[in-house]
């Protein structure tokens, strides 16, 4: 999967294309009704989580593409904090 930032028109906030920062292996996993709903509590929309090989610097102004969908990265979890996994918390633009 590609690994991009959002290239915005400058002075706005329409996003009108993505420039690829890197491209890996992925998994994705749509989130599960019970996460549905405590997410639900919190505010926050995920729609799906993504694992890949841990790698530094990705951050949450990224999204990742995945054919014509674009999933906007919320959040991270670094398992067990080895630095071998990156599971990300994401929110499927539609």
């Amino acid at each position: 999967l590609p690994i991009c930032f959002p290239v915005t028109i400058i002075g706005g906030e329409e996003v009108v294309g993505t420039e690829k920062v890197l491209s890996t292996w992925a998994a994705i996993w749509p989130v599960k009704a019970g996460e549905v709903i405590e997410n639900m509590r919190t505010g926050m929309k995920v729609s799906h989580r993504i694992r890949i090989r841990f790698r530094p610097g990705i951050n949450e102004k990224m999204v990742i593409r995945n054919g014509d969908r674009v999933f906007e990265i919320l959040g991270f979890v670094n398992p067990e904090e080895r630095n071998i996994w990156l599971d990300m918390v994401c929110n499927e633009q539609l």
